[in-house]
């Protein structure tokens, strides 16, 4: 068999996006809302958008609502915002590897319970701690606070007798920014390679945010060629695409049912 290298060209198309707060409410036994302080910089959303200053500690407030007849355990997660292989800002990663260019991730710099048990028909308020390093830093640190029901272990045992059960939960954004210093995003083509997803072949290329800047409206128009050949093998166009900040996602090119 003749072997090919290939070569990978990618357009990109950049704009600033604000921050989305990602609620999954349907059957949900217990509510979330963020008690929006003096130094929210758009008082008209409902995510955490805070002027800070190098060194500040404050605490913000979050109120947990219980509106059914029994005890609900919230367990609370704060993450760094990321970027998954469909080119949209999550904040709700555990298992995610921290981007090499971070420097400031949210979970590193806030604190809060990590589970909290909220009675029924009844609100309780958790307070998330959060300490901003001395150095004056520019641009964004985006971030969120994760709420989900925790499972009970009988309930664990019984999704091992086939049954399903269904996690909700509740993410609210949380933007940091000490500066009005504008940083523009900077994207970086890293490793590129043949991958399977879902047992399918793909080319995935890695592509990196490496600057503390949100990216709106990412366009990508992938092409694969035999090297020194000017007919498209595999291509890829996606629009409407999103990044958070210093963060990376594999772009995948489907090679549809054929082999590599």
């Amino acid at each position: 068999m003749r072997k090919h290298k290939i070569y990978l060209l990618l357009f990109m198309v950049i704009c600033f996006l604000q921050p989305l707060v990602r609620v999954s409410a349907s059957e949900m036994k217990f509510s979330v809302q963020a008690v929006i302080p003096e130094n929210q910089i758009d008082k008209s959303q409902s995510y955490f958008d805070l002027k800070m200053s190098p060194g500040q500690i404050q605490d913000i407030q979050v109120n947990l609502y219980n509106d059914t007849d029994k005890d609900v355990t919230i367990e609370i997660t704060p993450h760094a915002a990321t970027t998954n292989q469909n080119g949209v800002v999550e904040y709700n990663t555990q298992n995610n590897k921290k981007d090499d260019t971070l420097k400031i991730a949210f979970q590193d710099i806030a604190k809060t319970e990590e589970e909290v048990t909220v009675g029924a028909k009844s609100k309780k308020q958790i307070l998330v701690h959060i300490v901003m390093p001395k150095d004056s830093y520019d641009g964004v640190v985006l971030g969120g606070l994760y709420f989900t029901e925790k499972i009970k272990e009988d309930n664990t045992n019984n999704s091992n007798n086939g049954q399903v059960i269904n996690r909700y939960a509740y993410v609210i954004g949380v933007k940091l920014t000490e500066t009005e210093t504008k940083i523009s995003p900077e994207l970086k083509l890293n490793e590129v390679k043949a991958s399977q997803i879902n047992y399918r072949n793909f080319f995935t290329a890695n592509i990196q945010n490496y600057k503390p800047a949100i990216i709106k409206d990412l366009s990508i128009d992938g092409k694969i060629f035999k090297k020194g050949e000017s007919k498209v093998l595999y291509s890829d166009k996606r629009q409407g695409l999103k990044m958070a900040p210093n963060s990376n996602f594999d772009y995948a090119i489907s090679l549809g049912d054929k082999p590599f």
